[in-house]
């Protein structure tokens, strides 16, 4: 699956944006209201960071 993201400064625009892209066959759309800042605290507490003893630990990890 193919994904595209839009950031849209003008909100009046996403209405007709919607039914612009709604008329496409098998197009969704998901609205996202969080800041990247509560994007990376709810992605710690679901367990999708990874957690490292020290930064030596974590650079031999990206080497191998």
């Amino acid at each position: 699956m193919t994904q595209m993201v839009l950031n849209i400064k003008d909100e009046s625009v996403i209405p007709t944006l919607r039914k612009v892209v709604k008329a496409f066959n098998g197009v969704s759309i998901k609205r996202s209201n969080m800041s990247p800042y509560e994007r990376s605290k709810m992605e710690a507490r679901t367990g999708q960071v990874r957690r490292f003893e020290n930064s030596d630990a974590f650079f031999k990890d990206m080497e191998s």
